[in-house]
């Protein structure tokens, strides 16, 4: 890795200080070596040259070649040419081609804080839509913070409603996905507490042990949530009746404010006999033995083993 990283900075210094030899050469650029095409293209174009690379950008486009490449040096160019990514957008649908679509989607959240028009609902949305279908997703993050990008601020209700449909079914929401949540929980916390309920179901539902609803503990949701009105609805709702999901999260039995008291899935230890808890094995296999726990009080997640039904079933909750 560090080889590669010295070579990027090898070729932007020499596009800055030699800039012919890479103009006279990207015309015979093949694929195998495009994936040193961004550094190219960003040191000419740090170097002035932009006139000199965008006809050239323009021709791969037109023949197809080297989309990927490219729509990962847009992610960082000043000239940001959103006619570009619009049509690379619709070649990557067209093909479902991944790779371009996960650079679109990249390019879309980091230019957006300077280049807000049009990016969430030309470029973002359908490029995440397609990737998700196929259970790809890639696009929550890891590359970057949510909220220091203008992406998903600002947006109403209609814009929010399709993405969050999304996340109901990605398997983990993780950290970068609970900090894409708080952006939008800060204007829209009811319908991020709605997901929250679906996902609930969803885990329910399915049965499947590598679901997991929520991080273990919350950090970025801690304030958007706790800024809640207390009048708002809670997650009562979406909360099983039967025995067996009693222990869909008392921290959330409540306004939002109450749902802070304790870490999701963290019982409270009293002094009293263990028991069988079953409730934080979210990656339990059938077989798994359960662990022993202190039995949990008023606001605890943990129930006797007994209350589970049939211990063979593989519950993960």
């Amino acid at each position: 890795m560090a080889t590669f990283l010295g070579l990027q900075e090898f070729i932007k210094k020499l596009a800055a200080a030699q800039p012919d030899i890479l103009l006279d050469w990207m015309p015979r650029l093949n694929d195998r070596l495009a994936n040193w095409l961004p550094s190219m293209l960003q040191g000419l174009s740090d170097a002035g040259h932009g006139a000199a690379v965008n006809p050239r950008i323009e021709t791969w486009v037109g023949e197809d070649r080297h989309l990927s490449s490219i729509t990962w040096y847009l992610q960082f160019a000043e000239a940001f040419r959103f006619d570009l990514v619009a049509t690379i957008t619709a070649k990557g649908l067209a093909a479902k081609d991944d790779q371009v679509l996960q650079n679109v989607a990249v390019a879309a959240a980091r230019q957006s804080t300077k280049h807000p028009d049009g990016l969430f609902d030309a470029i973002f949305l359908p490029a995440v839509q397609s990737l998700s279908s196929r259970g790809l997703f890639g696009w929550v993050g890891g590359m970057f913070n949510w909220d220091q990008l203008g992406l998903l601020k600002g947006l109403s209700a209609e814009q929010v409603e399709p993405l969050l449909a999304l996340i109901i079914d990605m398997p983990r929401l993780g950290t970068n996905g609970e900090a894409l949540l708080a952006v939008i929980a800060h204007e829209h916390v009811q319908a991020v507490i709605d997901l929250i309920g679906q996902r609930f179901l969803r885990e329910r539902e399915t049965g499947d042990f590598r679901y997991e609803d929520l991080p273990h503990a919350l950090n970025y949701l801690r304030a958007p949530l706790a800024a809640a009105p207390v009048e708002m609805p809670t997650l009562s709702k979406w909360r099983p009746r039967s025995p067996a999901n009693l222990s869909y999260s008392a921290a959330f039995n409540g306004p939002p404010t109450t749902w802070l008291r304790q870490p999701r899935r963290e019982a409270r230890r009293y002094a009293s006999q263990p028991i069988n808890c079953f409730c934080n094995q979210n990656t339990a296999k059938p077989d798994a033995r359960p662990i022993e726990m202190a039995a949990a009080g008023p606001e605890g997640c943990c129930v006797p083993r007994s209350s589970w039904g049939s211990s063979q079933s593989g519950i993960t909750r």
